[in-house]
């Protein structure tokens, strides 16, 4: 069987595999960044690693003291505490809202360079006119077990140095009658120039059988600058084998980046010797220190279906 591979890598988002044996303006940014990690899980804090493909035999692989002699004074200076704080805040509050009248990233207006409003120039948020949307390549539904499904969508981010923090999206599976079987939404991460693979695995369908699936984003994409300092992670030394039976790759994970990465999530794609795509599968690393190699497993349990 001559079959193509591809290895994708990004932040943690089925027969999903885990493994066992295993920031652009300073205040932007920085309110960015507080946003995020107050609104979201610390998942999305991982950058999409570098998408790898390799070619071996027959295949091509493609994450805050008061001291006081007695409690009367201790009360005393927290009372005198206290009404100094309300007569500070009755005064500052007030004073700020008159005299700090100087431009931002999040006054609703267009000022300063931004090239739109609260956006362009040297806002971390870009303004989307600028920008290409993502081209989904092509979405797919592959059979795992009877009445249990997987399905990718493969997607190419043009953008050389834009990315989306969080994307939301949704898969709709169909049967042979054009009939809504079921719908699985989800999020993820949009990396820079790059092509990658959504996936969504373990999907229920009981006794309908879906001959085809969409994908699209559902709301808006928030694109910012990025800065280039996004993990890099390598995949080789990948070996498929029974494929006859229950087919398993054994592929080795490399953290080449200059810092610990967490909480990615890797996906393989099989695809024939005409370029379809036939087979999907998942797999999890928790954490990678720098420069660490771990071994990394994909499995399926029946053989993939061609033709």
């Amino acid at each position: 069987m001559n079959s193509n591979f591809y290895y994708g890598v990004k932040p943690y988002r089925g027969d999903d595999t885990l493994r066992k044996d295993g920031k652009v303006a300073r205040r932007q940014l920085k309110e960015l960044k507080n946003f995020h990690r107050l609104t979201y899980s610390p998942l999305i804090e991982s950058e999409t690693l570098r998408v790898e493909r390799h070619n071996a035999e027959g295949f091509c692989y493609i994450i805050r003291f008061y001291m006081m002699s007695s409690w009367a004074k201790k009360r005393k200076s927290m009372y005198v505490a206290v009404a100094c704080g309300v007569i500070f805040l009755s005064v500052l509050i007030p004073f700020l809202i008159i005299y700090n009248d100087s431009p931002t990233c999040f006054d609703g207006k267009r000022n300063n360079n931004e090239q739109g409003v609260d956006c362009g120039g040297n806002c971390a948020i870009l303004c989307t006119p600028d920008l290409i949307k993502p081209i989904v390549l092509w979405e797919r539904v592959f059979r795992v077990l009877p009445g249990v499904y997987n399905t990718v969508a493969y997607i190419e981010n043009p953008n050389i140095s834009a990315h989306v923090r969080r994307a939301q999206y949704i898969f709709k599976l169909y049967d042979a009658d054009n009939t809504l079987i079921i719908e699985k939404i989800g999020t993820t991460f949009i990396p820079p120039k790059k092509t990658f693979g959504i996936f969504e695995g373990g999907i229920d369908t009981g006794e309908h059988i879906p001959t085809r699936v969409t994908f699209e984003f559902t709301h808006d994409l928030v694109w910012e600058k990025d800065a280039g300092d996004n993990p890099e992670v390598s995949v080789d030394n990948a070996l498929l084998s029974k494929t006859d039976t229950k087919p398993r790759i054994d592929a080795r994970l490399t953290n080449t980046s200059l810092r610990p990465v967490s909480n990615v999530e890797a996906v393989a794609i099989i695809f024939d010797t005409e370029g379809v795509a036939i087979g999907a599968s998942r797999t999890f690393v928790d954490y990678l220190e720098k420069n660490e190699v771990m071994n990394i497993v994909f499995t399926w349990p029946e053989p993939f279906e061609t033709g």
